[in-house]
Order: C-alpha cells, then structure tokens, then sequence
C-alpha cells in the first residue's frame, strides 16, 4: 500500500512539473521598441527561455559557439515568453532588400539562438556575428515557438561598431479595415454603436488575407461596388506585393463618403501598406489618418513636406499604441470636370466646398512605400492631374500626442522654437448634450517638447484648434473621453430615453477607476437593448488587473445582465456576465470578478477588458418595460461582497451531477414563466433546447444526455430577460 502511494505520488509530481514546463505561448504579440548589439567572439549562450522546451527544434539548431555577437530586445513591458526569429531581411543603405536567413537555413546553423531567460523587458538573442552587416536595415519576423505562427514583422536600424543599439523603424502597420472614422462629435454615437457592434459580431479576418480578398481577382466586383474608385488602386506597387480587400462597408451609412474602397498590401505576411480611397460630394472626406489618430493612442512623431511626381504632399511619421511607426500621406483630387486638382492640406477645413473629391489615405512602413503607392494612384487617373501652386502649411507647432482624463486635457506639444501658442475648442460635456461650449487657452513652450495641462473640467469630446502666433500656422485634433452608448435593434426595441448626466461630485475610492457620466436608459424590448460604457475611445483594452470588481449606484425596472467585455472573446454569449434585480430604490451594487460567470470560459482573466455592458433580454414574443439609471461606475480595489444583491429569488440547479444515465433541471420560480433550456458544450455547440412553460415553485425538467459523450457540458435557463446556467458532468 505504502508503494502505491509513492507511484501515485510521484505520478502526480510528475504530472504537476510537466504542466509547469510545458510550453507557454508569446505573451508580448507586438515589436521590441528598441535593441543594443554588441559584437563580441564567442559569446556565451544563456539558459534559453522556458518557453523553449529541450526538445524543440529551435533549441536542438541553436549556435553554441563561434564568432558570435548578441542583440538584447527591449518591450515596454515585462516578457516572461518571448518569440522566436524565424526570417530576417536586410537592406541596404540605397533600399536594396534581401532575405538573408531563414530558420534552419544557413550553413552556420539557426541564425539567432532562441531567446534567453528574460531579465524585465529584455530577451537576450545570440546571433553568428559574419552574416551581419555593419549598417544598413535589419527587420525580423517574430514567431510563437508553440504553434509557429507570426507575433510581429519589425525594423531596426544598423549602425556600424561593435557596439551599438537602434529603435524601433517599423512593422506591420494597421489594415485600411480600422481607418476612416476616427473623429466628429456629432457622430459620438455612431462612432461608439460602431465600436461595440465590431466587438460583438464576428467580423472578416484581414490580419491573414485569402484568395477571396484578392483585390487583384475581385477588381471588377470592386470597380461595381466603389464605381470608378478601383480604377486609382494600384495591384502591386512594391515588389512580390499583393494586394487584399479589407474595405470598411459601414462608412458610408455614418459618414459624408458616398463610395468606399479599401486595399491592405502584402510582402509575404507582413501588412507593408494600406490605402483607403472615398468618393465624397460637395465637400472633402471630413475625417483623417493624420489629424485623428492621437485619438486613439497615436503619437506624432514628424510633420515634413514631400514632393512626389512634381506636387507637394505632406508626409507624417506616426508611432502607434502597439509600437508600429506608420508614415501616412493623405490628399484629395477634386474633380474640376475636364481635369483633376491634387490638393494635400493639414486640416480640413482648408478645402473648398462646393467640389466632388477622390479622397485618399495611404499608410505604411517606409516613406519608400508610401511615395509609391501615390505615385501610382497618380499615374492611374483617367484624365490629367494638375497641382496646386499653393504649397500645404505644415504646423510648427503641433500635439504630439494627447488625452483626456479627470477634468483635465493632457497634450504634449512639438515646437520648432520658443513661441507662443493658442488652443481654441468646442467642447460638449456628455454624448447625448445638445450644445457645444467655446473654451480657450494661451500656453507659452520654451521647449521642443513641453507636456501643457489644460482644465476643462468634466467633459465627454473637444475639437481643438492650436495656433502658433509666431508662424501662424495651425493644428487640428479630436480628444474624446470614452462612450456610452445603446446597442438596440430597431423593429424589436422602442428606445424611450437615453440621457447622459455629469458625476463630478462622484465619492469615488481614491484606489478606484472612475468611468466617468452617469446613464439613463429607459425603453419597451422584445428582444435586447444593451446600455455599454468603453473603457477607453477606440474600443481600446485595459488591464484591470489591479482591481477586484464593479461598483456603482443603479434603481430601474427588470433583471440586467452586467457584462464585462473582454476584447479575446469574439462571441458575445460567451461574455462574463452577472444578473441584478433591479427596482425603484436606488442602491449601492458591487460585484466581485470572481462572482461574473460565462457558459464557456472558466476563469475571468480582465488583462483585456473595452467595456462595461447593462443589458436587457426580451422573450422576442411581446414588449416588456425595462428601465435603468447608473451613476459613478468604477472598478475598485477593495470590494465588499456581502453588499451585492443577486438574484437569488430564481434558483436553479442540476441533479445528478455528475450523471451517468440521466439528469434533471431543478427550477425554482418566484412567478409563472415560459422559460428556455438549452445544453451546450464548453466550445459554445448547442446540442439540445426546448422552449417549456414553467410553474411558481419548483420545476423539474429532464435533459437529455443519451447522445452526450463524457465531458463538461453547461445547461442554460432563460426566462423574460434572465439568463443563469450550471455546469454538468456526463460520465459514460
């Protein structure tokens, strides 16, 4: 007996050391943001990374001695998994590119050792020191040691020494699928409706193109659907690029574009460059790239004036949030009847009215990328282009980057020179305020660069306007706090109220993350209304992970599901929810992570968290009233569970469980309801419902399990606009 303990024991060691040294994936999918290099013979391989098993193929080719030298990555933030180099490309100083290495396909062996165990942000790579150039460019493809698929394609620049140390040039940039819609305050609820529904409905992948995107093979259907757009879109500008459809269709239904087409370029799998091109009448397409952007994260890094095929167009430098550099060129041909005008301006407003306009957007890894795909739009025109004598003004000063939070407008401001500087804006203080409020403020910069703090107290968006009083010349931006908004099918919901109020005076935990206005919903449903606060504009991620819960005050009429939206789940059922009861009294409501549920995933991890969801569920056979009004919703540090209210007045259970041959639902109901009972696997598979009438008091319903294999399943039981579910375990 005591010698099967010891196996049973030491199966069980076994097992737990294996699942801790089992592989993990990359857990940083984007580009280092910058490496330093050192040339030395010989150097020492470290202790690889623990994502790299002994029995890998990239430990089994690695270098181990030789004339070697090490590039250390840096990321932004901590890496526990690092990827491994698959490819790397070289260029030269003239823009000569090749593919130098390959994994596994050089006489020296791997080109890059696997990572080493990292220290922070850095990875350590070992690399065979004669295959590198002294200068140049060297870009690398990033892959997923576990299932080999790409995490980022990123540019360095080279330098000659043994030592030396570059940053990040470019990468992957972002697809002509996410541009064209990045401002305008008076379609802040459009712009959020928009957000949320890309998060909730499955959309086309763009990231990993297929032959049914073929720009090259679809061009006839795009030339129909987007009328003579398609005939300025160039196949293949760059050499062994492809060109794949990833044209956003709602543009025209929420903007002035009458016409829409959008093209992403590939080299291999790295998205090198995107354009998007608007048909637009009477006025100039009213959102851009270059101006929009900081909205969402962006940073200005240059503004420069460029000439290309004898016009003048502006080119700027911009650092997204994921560490991309993209340089993006933006203008607009306005049709003069027997000729085109080529027209590059700052802002918008400096294009005349009155003119119907081909509008492009051209963004891309390299400035040699993005000078030619407008040179080929502009050799593509059916009739003559003529350009504008009037050269662009490109501000000398302008915002780098900026935000808002608390009360407060955060802009860091690029100045060419000392100067003084104007900011002019019209600001509405929540989405659903009819009218704007004109602020202004004077901010003189000594510095190149200079962070400038303006009060504004509690505000939803601003356009802003910032005014160099030496050079008189302009920038223009949009800063907006992140959205409400309401989520609603039209013919199945009679939308009552929506209303938007301040909460300056919110008692708020200083440990508390504070989203800021308070909502009123109040509506008749059949199917769904969704009331949803963003965590940020853009729809754009949070780690939460510094807090335990939601908390906030809420009265209204019905049952609402809170919803936390995390930005891996693609299927909204599958979303971890929690149900209140709600009524007239207006009370305090807080709700542990640990208390939300979902019908697939098992534990809620909040790393990537865009939004907080009330919803409301119908019966989809008549009209019910729900009401709701939220104010001072913050995710906070401390929560007191014993202060939540659930809906306990519904119970159900599963029995038995675990089940061999059958299982029955135990319903116990506060009132008489047509209820719904589904089972499902944990990949979110129906297998089995039933509509049923259900009783006051308890309710037994028998489930089928006879063509159910062994496994977890979960049962659900939904009744008016209450959804709860149970785990079940089938052992056959």
């Amino acid at each position: 007996m005591r010698n099967l303990l010891l196996i049973i024991y030491i199966i069980i060691i076994t097992s737990i050391l294996g699942q801790e040294l089992h592989a993990q994936k990359v857990n940083l999918r984007y580009c280092p943001y910058n490496y330093s290099r050192n040339n030395g013979n010989g150097q020492v391989v470290s202790t690889f990374a623990s994502n790299i098993t002994p029995e890998s193929i990239y430990s089994q080719t690695a270098l181990t001695s030789g004339n070697q030298g090490n590039f250390h990555f840096t990321w932004d933030n901590p890496v526990v998994y690092p990827p491994v180099i698959n490819r790397t490309w070289l260029t030269s100083n003239e823009g000569i590119t090749t593919q130098n290495w390959f994994f596994g396909q050089t006489n020296q062996g791997s080109p890059f050792n696997p990572p080493s165990v990292p220290n922070g942000n850095t990875a350590t790579y070992t690399f065979y020191r004669e295959n590198l150039p002294p200068s140049g460019y060297i870009t690398f493809e990033f892959i997923d040691p576990v299932d080999g698929q790409p995490t980022a394609v990123c540019t360095y620049q080279l330098f000659n020494g043994g030592s030396s140390s570059g940053g990040l040039v470019s990468g992957p940039v972002s697809s002509g699928s996410d541009g064209g819609l990045e401002s305008e305050g008076a379609l802040a609820d459009k712009i959020a409706l928009r957000h949320f529904e890309r998060q909730t409905h499955l959309q086309p992948e763009f990231d990993n193109p297929t032959e049914d995107k073929s720009f090259e093979k679809n061009r006839r259907q795009a030339r129909i659907a987007a009328d003579d757009l398609a005939n300025f879109v160039p196949i293949s500008p760059f050499v062994n690029s492809q060109s794949f459809i990833s044209t956003p269709t709602d543009l025209p239904q929420i903007t002035n574009a009458k016409k829409v087409l959008a093209v992403d370029y590939f080299v291999g799998r790295y998205r090198t460059a995107a354009l998007l091109a608007t048909y637009t009448e009477n006025e100039v397409y009213n959102h851009t790239k270059t101006i929009c952007d900081r909205l969402n994260g962006g940073k200005i890094l240059e503004i420069k004036p460029m000439q290309i095929s004898g016009g003048n167009f502006i080119l700027t430098k911009i650092l997204q949030p994921t560490l991309i550099v993209e340089y993006a060129i933006c203008f607009s041909l306005a049709d003069n009847g027997t000729h085109y005008m080529s027209e590059s301006r700052w802002g918008i407003d400096e294009f005349a009215k009155g003119k119907n306009y081909l509008n492009f957007q051209i963004w891309a890894s390299s400035t040699t990328h993005a000078e030619a795909l407008v040179t080929q739009i502009l050799k593509m025109a059916n009739k003559p282009i003529h350009f504008s004598s009037q050269k662009p003004s490109i501000p000398t000063s302008f915002v780098e980057s900026g935000r808002y939070t608390k009360g407060r407008l955060l802009l860091n401001i690029r100045s060419m020179a000392p100067t003084k500087v104007v900011f002019n804006g019209k600001l509405k203080r929540t989405e659903t305020t009819q009218y704007s409020e004109n602020w202004a403020f004077e901010q003189t910069l000594d510095q190149s660069l200079q962070v400038v703090e303006i009060p504004v107290n509690q505000m939803f968006d601003s356009g802003i306007t910032i005014t160099d009083i030496t050079t008189n010349t302009h920038d223009v931006l949009y800063l907006a706090d992140s959205p409400w908004g309401i989520d609603a099918p039209t013919q199945n919901t009679h939308l009552q109220v929506f209303e938007v109020t301040e909460n300056k005076g919110a008692d708020t935990p200083k440990n508390g993350y504070l989203l800021e206005r308070n909502a009123h919903l109040k509506a008749e449903v059949k199917s769904y209304v969704s009331l949803f606060k963003m965590l940020r504009p853009s729809a754009q991620p949070l780690d939460m992970s510094d807090f335990e819960g939601v908390q906030f005050e809420a009265s209204g009429k019905g049952i609402v599901e809170v919803v936390l939206m995390k930005k891996s789940i693609a299927n909204f059922e599958e979303q971890f929810r929690f149900e209140v009861k709600l009524n007239a009294n207006t009370r305090s409501i807080s709700i542990p992570y640990s208390d939300f549920y979902s019908i697939r995933h098992k534990v809620l991890n909040v790393k990537d968290i865009t939004a907080v969801v009330f919803s409301f569920r119908g019966n989809d056979r008549d009209f019910r009233a729900v009401e709701l009004s939220i104010s001072n919703l913050h995710f906070v540090k401390s929560i007191n569970s014993n202060s939540i209210e659930k809906t306990s007045d519904i119970n159900i259970s599963v029995y038995p469980n675990p089940t061999t041959s059958e299982a029955k639902m135990i319903i116990n109901l506060f009132n008489d309801a047509i209820t719904k009972i589904g089972v499902y696997d944990l990949n979110g598979r129906l297998f089995w419902t039933k509509e049923i009438q259900c009783y006051q008091g308890n309710n037994e319903i028998l489930l089928p399990i006879n063509d159910l294999q062994t496994g977890e399943y979960i049962c659900t039981f939904q009744a008016s606009n209450l959804r709860l579910s149970k785990k079940m375990m089938v052992i056959k």
